[in-house]
Formats: structure tokens, C-alpha cells, sequence
């Protein structure tokens, strides 16, 4: 007997439907309020505030020659399954266009693209990010040895490597697994890739996040990952080792909980709409 796919429940597909539905009026309103904005601030009304970093490209700006590729060929895996639900579907989205405004935003840019979109994934951006075709990096719907066959010169980024990066190769294309699975899967960007012969690494991130040398490094991991995610101070004299380590696993339950609370529908609405609007102003 067949296995049903997993599906969104009623609440969740109506959340969905209304979130799209009201993607105009969220863009007109936002787009009335800036310029309402700019008005007052035009006629001394309204304090002048700094302007934020836009997502325009710079031709005075340097930019960088590391490749960096998202793979989202994880749509099925080899029994035909599929690997991530509907949410997960929809959170790995919402990460795709948040990589690329802050890629498009940062001091020096990487050469990002993506490769192995699938259909459910293309669907749910279809529908959340219109535009998102339009974005000024490749998107390859092949997978990842087709979009880049010469697999000497790929690195698969994954925790689970014992190789740990310390520097960035221009000549290689660093690879980041593009799926959400709340660690369901196991190993499985180090299996793919090591199934595929191609190398691997881990990103320092134990080591430099504890220094307060390399700032290059150590300033990168702290603008991204979560505080809660960062070691913790040293425990109260005592506890026992079962205790920090109940303690520990205590955090980590509270940490995945934090995590689903944090994809909030108000955070990416910001995170959308400013790229789209951006991306308008620009075209213009």
C-alpha cells in the first residue's frame, strides 16, 4: 500500500491562501507608507533617518569570485519519497530569498546561484516571491553535477565532514545543502556527497567562534547564527555531568522550539517585500 504524501492541514492551507491573497495589498501599503514618508521628511515634517543598505548593485563595490551554490535537489529522495512537507517546503523558500538580499546586500557579495530547483519548490516561490526568476543570480533547475560537472573543483559544505575549511578557494564552488528537515536526515549531505566522490569540508565555526583573533571569521558566524546556538557560559559549580548534560539537552529541545517560532510570517513579509521592491526600483 502506497504511502501517502504529507500534506498541510486545513488551518495551515487556509493561512497559506490568505497570506497570498492579501501579497498585492501588503505591497501597496508598504509602498504608500515609504512614500507618505518620504513627503514629511521632504517638507521637514519627519526626522531624517539613515537610509538602509540597498540591494542595488554598486559598480564601485567589490565584489568577490568565491561560488557558493544553494543545492534544492532534495525535493525526493531514492525511494521517491518526498523529504520535506509542505511547511519545510515553505521555509526553505523564504531562506532562498533571505540568502539572497543579504548576499545582495553584503560589503563584498559572493557568486551565489542555485541549482536542482524542483516543482513543489518552484511552486511554493512562484507563489510567495513572483519575481524571484528575475533575481540577479543563476537558478538551474538541473542538478547539481549537471549544472557543474567538473567535480574536482566542488567542496559539499556539511557539519558532518572531519575536513575543516580555513580558507576560501576562488577556484572552487562551495556547496550548501537547500533543505529543511529539523535533522530528520542523518548524514545526509556528507553521503551524497562522499557518494558522488566529491570533497567535503566543515565551515570552523567550533574553533573561531570561541576567539576573539580572526574577526573575519569569528564577525561572519556571529552575524548568523542564533545567540541560543553560541556555547554557553560556564555551568554553577555543582551540577553534575548528568545534570549539564539534561540541561543541555533541555536547551537544544527549547532551541528547535524557538526555531519554528522564529519563521514568522511578519519577518518574511519585510524580507519579501523588500526585495521585490528593490528589485522594481532598480529595474526602473
Amino acid at each position: 500500500m502506497a504511502e501517502t504524501e504529507p500534506t498541510t492541514t486545513p488551518a495551515e492551507a487556509r493561512k497559506e491562501e490568505k497570506w497570498a491573497a492579501g501579497a498585492d495589498e501588503r505591497r501597496a501599503l508598504k509602498k504608500a507608507k515609504k512614500v507618505a514618508a518620504k513627503e514629511a521628511r521632504r517638507r521637514g515634517d519627519a526626522p531624517q533617518k539613515p537610509k538602509p543598505r540597498s540591494l542595488k548593485l554598486d559598480p564601485q563595490r567589490p565584489s568577490s569570485n568565491v561560488r557558493v551554490v544553494i543545492d534544492c535537489d532534495f525535493e525526493r529522495g531514492d525511494d521517491g519519497k518526498q523529504m520535506m512537507n509542505d511547511k519545510e517546503v515553505m521555509s526553505m523558500a523564504r531562506q532562498l530569498g533571505r540568502s539572497y538580499a543579504e548576499n545582495r546586500r553584503a560589503v563584498v557579495p559572493v557568486q551565489l546561484s542555485v541549482c536542482g530547483v524542483g516543482s513543489a519548490l518552484s511552486a511554493v516561490m512562484n507563489r510567495t516571491q513572483k519575481d524571484w526568476k528575475q533575481w540577479k543570480l543563476a537558478i538551474d533547475e538541473k542538478p547539481l553535477l549537471e549544472a557543474i560537472p567538473d567535480k574536482d573543483n566542488i567542496v559539499y559544505l556539511t557539519a558532518d565532514s572531519t575536513t575543516v575549511l580555513e580558507d576560501l578557494d576562488e577556484t572552487k564552488a562551495y556547496i550548501i545543502g537547500g533543505i529543511v528537515d529539523r535533522n530528520r536526515y542523518k548524514n545526509l549531505c556528507l553521503n551524497r556527497a562522499e557518494a558522488a566522490g566529491l570533497k567535503t569540508a566543515q565551515l570552523p565555526i567550533g574553533e573561531y567562534i570561541k576567539m576573539a583573533s580572526r574577526r573575519d571569521w569569528k564577525e561572519a558566524f556571529l552575524h548568523v547564527i542564533p545567540q541560543r546556538k553560541i556555547a554557553p557560559k560556564p555551568t554553577k559549580k555543582g551540577k553534575s555531568k548528568e545534570e549539564q548534560g539534561k540541561d543541555g539537552d533541555d536547551e537544544d529541545k527549547n532551541g528547535d522550539d524557538e526555531d519554528n517560532e522564529d519563521e514568522n510570517d511578519d519577518g518574511e513579509e519585510d524580507e519579501e517585500t523588500n526585495v521585490e521592491e528593490e528589485e522594481e526600483e532598480q529595474d526602473k
